[in-house]
């Protein structure tokens, strides 16, 4: 078994590569560039002897998936690890960080190949392809409803500024009395905007509708008796 230590960045990535006895056997950078990395996986495939595996370590950053899933398509490759970034140091090159990357892999190889904790170092965990996705779409859609609320935070906002809150259509059945089913002169959104506002429309026509029920019946009974007709008034009212 190999044990690859790789320190990525953009452009290149600088590796270290150690044997079963922990001395590094190859040290080189290597560029990003898909040519040069089968140039590199063809040189890693020659330092392996027949029927030998490598592991990878890889510290975490922004773009390391495709280097993850680049080292899980070969054959060759027992498991990938990513872990958090280790302590710094003054003396800090991409050398030296590939070089410890490699030892850490190399002295913890019998733990971190069982999945076991090791001290000063933080796995990350790898999701799948499926987990992947989901997360993306998730994350998309919070961008979306962020961004739908911040819009129409700046419209009610632009409405306040100039007095025309009053015409927003809103919840409120003060604001929804112009479109209250049999009012005089009511312009219904669903007549001029079509089907789908008319679907909109239909839950709140509905409240408006029991909301006027319930005025009636409660304006009944506080008087004690069912609304009288004008006519019925002036009958019993005393000479």
């Amino acid at each position: 078994m190999l044990y690859l230590g790789i320190d990525l960045h953009q452009k290149q990535m600088t590796i270290s590569l150690r044997n079963d006895d922990g001395n590094v056997i190859l040290r080189r950078q290597v560029s990003t560039r898909w040519p040069k990395l089968a140039e590199f996986r063809e040189q890693l495939h020659q330092a392996l002897a027949d029927d030998e595996k490598h592991v990878a370590v890889v510290e975490v950053c922004g773009f390391h998936d495709w280097l993850v899933k680049w080292l899980q398509q070969d054959e060759r490759c027992h498991q990938v690890l990513v872990v958090q970034p280790l302590g710094r140091t003054a003396n800090k090159t991409d050398r030296r960080d590939a070089n410890a990357l490699s030892e850490l892999l190399w002295v913890n190889r019998e733990r971190l190949l069982r999945g076991d904790r090791v001290q000063g170092v933080r796995a990350v965990y790898l999701p799948s392809a499926e987990q992947q996705a989901d997360r993306h779409l998730t994350q998309l859609r919070e961008r979306l409803v962020r961004k739908r609320t911040q819009t129409l935070n700046q419209i009610q906002k632009i409405l306040r500024r100039h007095n025309l809150g009053w015409e927003q259509p809103t919840r409120m059945l003060s604001t929804g009395e112009r479109w209250r089913p049999g009012a005089a002169n009511a312009e219904t959104p669903a007549a001029a905007d079509g089907p789908r506002q008319a679907r909109l429309w239909r839950p709140r026509r509905t409240m408006l509708s029991a909301l006027s029920a319930s005025e009636a019946d409660a304006a009944g009974s506080s008087t004690g008796s069912s609304p009288l007709s004008p006519g019925e008034e002036a009958t019993r009212c005393p000479a």
